[in-house]
């Protein structure tokens, strides 16, 4: 029988521009000089405390329909039995009836119920469960969910392919953005012209060899240049994300033939279903994520011609553990923690592109950065990543554009705010 499709609504999401740089939360009254001196003041309070999409009503309206339609489609071949039994629809809620019926299955009434045939149950792996011990139904209890599982990654791969074009779109934007950090970045670094030449043509043909991978659809797997890379995306994906997708991670895989960046669709997914989705968000949503694993691409792993110098990274990772709030681990094994503060520093410069738009009102910076640092929030410090609280109320908020356009400078006319480069530190309210 074939699959009925049920479709999320879909509204276009296109490119960053200045058309659609509004955040979607118009229609609510805020107070945009309150909302910028509460980030000035405690910028990690306002996109990890305040945030409306970190909040259980904003989860709770976009709950992940996805798993209902695995549901739905495994009722609807057996929906004959099931409504026999009482049972007029399945969700995470019932699905224990489904056992319950079938410890009915012995030989004196199952053939009268009809409850154990293998036509019941579709695609079952067995023709009858009249002599199963309780054990075995188990299993079979387990085969259903299994089947379940896979209707789940089934609709939720089918899903992403329907938006796949707008997911593509903005990665391309976001690619288009970190290449023009890049570039100044380079510019602005004490090198020789050739090697600034070099570096450039260099990360400009790694960008280009990048892919960006987010489902384990056979539309997006395309995309791998052999069938080895294809498993190991496939598999990157559901070890990274989860078996029912369902963490928010990221992920830069160096392959023989390609690059490649996996984005769990955690990171956008509610957004897609949104009542009031836009280009906005989901763009927004991807700023960072986007960003940060394409800096993985163009880290210098050793000492290179063709690649930023390292030398420059390690100071920049001194600076922050040695200018900035002590007390993080980075101050004590700036080595250690080099590539993730490098790939924030390139992640930050491309937010501060959009940022620094003059088109951009206050609430919309401000919408933007709570949408694109939300993953950051409240995560722990690892033996590479600086915590999240730091990544947030230092290393985004000192960056020079973040502090600047939302005049962060009046916030802090009483103490001397300074800011890490890779060549150097600079204080960001001189003057002001």
């Amino acid at each position: 029988m074939e699959k009925i499709l049920l479709l999320l609504v879909l509204i276009p999401m296109l490119a960053f521009s200045n058309e659609e740089l509004c955040s979607p939360l118009d229609s609510v009254e805020i107070d945009e000089e309150a909302r910028r001196k509460s980030f000035c003041k405690d910028p990690y309070k306002v996109i990890c405390q305040d945030n409306p999409y970190l909040s259980n009503d904003f989860e709770m309206k976009h709950e992940n329909k996805i798993e209902q339609m695995s549901y739905d489609y495994f009722y609807y071949v057996n929906k004959e039995l099931l409504q026999r039994h009482g049972i007029d629809g399945l969700h995470e809620g019932n699905i224990h009836r489904i056992k319950e019926l079938l410890k009915g299955c012995f030989p004196t009434r199952a053939e009268e119920e009809g409850i154990c045939e293998k036509s019941i149950f579709q695609n079952s792996f067995t023709d009858d469960l009249y002599s199963f011990q309780e054990v075995q139904k188990e299993e079979f209890t387990k085969t259903i969910k299994k089947r379940i599982k896979e209707e789940y990654l089934y609709y939720y791969s089918q899903t992403m392919d329907y938006y796949g074009d707008k997911i593509n779109s903005s990665f391309d934007s976001i690619k288009d953005l970190f290449h023009d950090a890049i570039k100044e970045e380079i510019q602005n670094l004490s090198l020789s012209d050739s090697k600034r030449s070099k570096i450039l043509k260099n990360y400009k043909n790694i960008l280009n060899k990048t892919e960006i991978i987010f489902s384990i659809s056979d539309k997006e797997l395309k995309k791998a240049a052999n069938k080895m890379e294809e498993s190991v995306l496939y598999n990157v994906l559901l070890d990274d994300c989860g078996e029912k997708f369902h963490l928010q991670n990221g992920a830069a895989l160096y392959e023989r033939e390609k690059k490649y960046i996996v984005i769990c669709p955690r990171n956008f997914i509610e957004l897609l279903k949104s009542p009031f989705e836009s280009t906005f968000e989901i763009n927004s949503s991807l700023l960072h994520i986007v960003a940060h694993e394409l800096a993985h691409h163009v880290f210098p792993k050793h000492e290179k011609d063709n690649f930023i110098p390292r030398e420059k990274i390690y100071k920049y990772a001194l600076c922050l553990g040695g200018v900035y709030p002590r007390g993080e681990s980075i101050a004590k094994r700036p080595h250690d923690y080099m590539e993730e503060a490098y790939c924030d520093y390139f992640a930050n410069k491309v937010i501060e592109r959009v940022i620094s738009n003059k088109n951009l009102r206050t609430k919309d910076k401000i919408d933007l950065l709570q949408l694109t640092m939300r993953g950051l929030c409240f995560v722990g410090e690892s033996k590479k990543h600086p915590r999240g609280r730091f990544r947030i109320k230092e290393m985004l908020y000192r960056h020079p554009k973040v502090f600047n356009s939302l005049k962060c400078f009046r916030e802090n006319q009483n103490k001397i705010i300074e800011s890490c480069h890779l060549e150097g530190r600079d204080i960001l309210n001189l003057g002001f």
